[in-house]
């Protein structure tokens, strides 16, 4: 995945999060980061 503002590619991190969906599996966010301050992040 490539940062839509200066084209490099995005760093990932997955988070467990503590809440959990209403089917009981545990809520991941993934946040993409980029070195030139852009930020996206999605829970699945």
């Amino acid at each position: 995945m490539k940062c839509p503002r200066c084209g490099k590619h995005l760093t990932m991190r997955r988070l467990k999060l503590d809440r959990k969906w209403t089917d009981g599996t545990y809520i991941i966010l993934k946040t993409y980061s980029c070195t030139c301050g852009y930020k996206k992040g999605q829970a699945t």
